[in-house]
């Protein structure tokens, strides 16, 4: 079965007639609101899926509900809104699902989908942290690509938030934008989503996502190449804060791995550009040394373990980063399986 079938019958639910269903990789497609799945309209009013007592509004922040569609028994459901404006609209697809075995279920399914179909280069811009102010504090994923270079260029975002019982996945294309707060309607989206239902259907919280503390590695696409600069001009040491020693050190495939504080002047470089993401202090740099070349490939928000900080290094020594454009199936060998 090739990897992604779902991901295109996804595609094209939207060109498809109402009612059409259709098998896809031995998957059972339904696009219509299923009484057995579904209760109430694709597209009118608010409409509750049966297996969670989730409702979902009709409009969300502005987004309002073109179209549902499930996969076999309802335990994978996708919902699509859409946020007009010139020169195109927003589109976003919300999916709620049981962990099964499509790839798209894993976190690192879902990078490696990202820019599927595309002729265009698509390539990780950020990525890391997002935290939900839902009945529980929830820090999820969030990952902002860049499809193409020049004036068609869009954005390409996927939110990733397991829970444990399920899994609350976000896609959404935001194109020609020259506005970060366009992507912060996106965030605003996701973020009022009704947590307080697929909390309490989900149960005991058990998921990644379920602890809203914890330390995240990320990635920032001109952050590290602007403070790799720095560093390499010498004038890194300003950035360190009060900090004469790293928190941690090891020695792994020829270079020397260290891990910093950043100072705090560092974090709206993270928190309100195009690619933004929860980067609350305190937030720490992670770089490398061999011979008389150095950069900073990695940051973290919130302080790591020692032994997250070495596994992050181990992932980068066995999958070293050559180039500053990291296609998605790249990005995915740093997720976990």
């Amino acid at each position: 079965m090739r990897p992604w079938p779902v991901l295109a019958a996804v595609a094209a639910t939207f060109a498809l007639p109402a009612g059409a269903q259709e098998m896809v990789g031995g998957h059972r497609i339904i696009r219509t609101a299923d009484p057995a799945i579904w209760s109430g309209s694709e597209t009118s009013g608010p409409i509750t899926h049966i297996a969670t007592g989730t409702a979902f509004p009709e409009s969300i922040d502005g987004f309002q509900r073109t179209s549902l569609m499930a996969v076999n028994n309802g335990n994978d459901v996708m919902l699509h809104y859409r946020l007009k404006r010139d020169p195109a609209s927003i589109e976003v697809s919300t999916f709620l699902f049981q962990r099964g075995a499509l790839a798209e279920h894993r976190l690192k399914g879902a990078i490696t989908s990202l820019g599927f179909g595309r002729k265009e280069m698509t390539f990780l811009w950020a990525d890391g942290p997002f935290d939900i102010d839902a009945p529980q504090k929830l820090r999820g994923y969030k990952a902002t690509y860049k499809v193409g270079i020049g004036a068609d260029t869009l954005l390409e975002y996927l939110y990733f938030i397991e829970l444990g019982t399920w899994t609350a996945k976000v896609r959404a294309t935001l194109p020609a934008s020259k506005e970060p707060a366009e992507e912060g309607q996106i965030d605003a989206f996701v973020r009022a989503l009704p947590w307080a239902s697929i909390l309490a259907a989900n149960g005991a919280c058990a998921g990644s996502a379920c602890d809203g503390e914890r330390a995240m590695p990320f990635n920032n696409h001109m952050a590290e190449m602007f403070l790799t600069k720095i560093v390499a001009s010498g004038q890194g040491k300003a950035l360190l804060g009060d900090a004469a020693e790293p928190v941690y050190a090891r020695e792994a495939g020829g270079k020397r791995w260290t891990l910093y504080p950043l100072d705090d002047k560092i974090a709206p470089l993270f928190a309100e550009a195009f690619g933004r993401i929860s980067a609350r202090a305190p937030l720490y740099s992670l770089s490398w040394s061999a011979k008389n070349e150095s950069g900073v490939t990695r940051f973290f928000a919130g302080k790591p373990s020692e032994e997250a900080f070495a596994a992050t290094v181990d992932g980068l020594v066995a999958h070293p980063e050559t180039s500053a454009f990291i296609a998605p199936a790249d990005a995915a060998a740093y997720a976990p399986d």
